[in-house]
């Protein structure tokens, strides 16, 4: 298996956020061959945007005001279809997924996919501590492990954000081998993350602030068989 000590945060961080998303992949090598862990993501993203002053003929006053919107998995697709998709939905029950470091819309279950990574990204070359312990004789892990990431998202068509703000992020492995040293049937890993997190962007071309949420998880299973 592959050491996760380089690897444990390029994997689940790739988020985002992050991760506003639904599926996040990553390739995993065990035994030598390679294998996908998924992630389903999920956000929660709310702008509160500055909308038209409100003045009248009839008095000297003006009122400034803001709007406030929210934003979900389905809403980004929605706002990505325009540009990732040609203008067309994406097709009921898509989902957002995040794989070797990019993200990706899974429009169905035979996999098919749109690349939607530059409209959504994720920046994890932030600051990270983590705890936990590895077993250099099984390949065995667990981690917990605190990053700070930036996630970004740009439509281009007036509507994006940037979110700044801290990833938790959990991780770990059955033994590949047992105490003699033979493999085992079964390896799993399993990942989990969530993220939080506030910045700027725009709603409609108008300035905005923004706090958003997104968490995931997801495990695989490597047979040796």
């Amino acid at each position: 298996m592959r050491n996760i000590r380089n690897e444990k945060n390029s994997i689940t961080i790739a988020f985002l956020a992050a991760g506003l998303l639904a599926f996040a992949a990553v390739k995993a090598d065990a035994q030598g061959s390679s294998s996908d862990v998924t992630m389903p993501m999920k956000f929660a993203i709310t702008a509160t945007y500055q909308a038209d002053d409100v003045s009248s003929d009839t008095s000297p006053v003006t009122k400034h005001v803001t709007k406030t919107v929210k934003w979900t998995n389905q809403s980004l697709l929605a706002l990505m279809a325009t540009n990732g998709n040609g203008g067309v939905a994406f097709p009921k029950g898509s989902s957002i997924e995040f794989s070797a470091g990019s993200f990706l819309v899974l429009t169905d279950k035979q996999g098919d996919t749109t690349d939607v990574s530059s409209m959504l990204s994720v920046d994890n070359s932030g600051a990270s501590v983590y705890t936990g312990q590895d077993n250099s004789d099984t390949s065995a892990f667990n981690y917990a492990t605190s990053q700070y990431v930036t996630v970004s998202f740009d439509d281009g068509n007036g509507n994006s954000f940037t979110l700044t703000g801290m990833a938790k992020i959990t991780s770990s492995a059955t033994a590949s081998t047992d105490k003699n040293g033979n493999s085992v049937a079964k390896v799993k890993e399993a990942y989990a993350v969530s993220f939080s997190g506030a910045g700027y962007g725009s709603v409609g071309g108008n300035q905005a602030v923004f706090t958003g949420t997104a968490s995931g998880s997801g495990s695989y299973t490597q047979s040796n068989n």
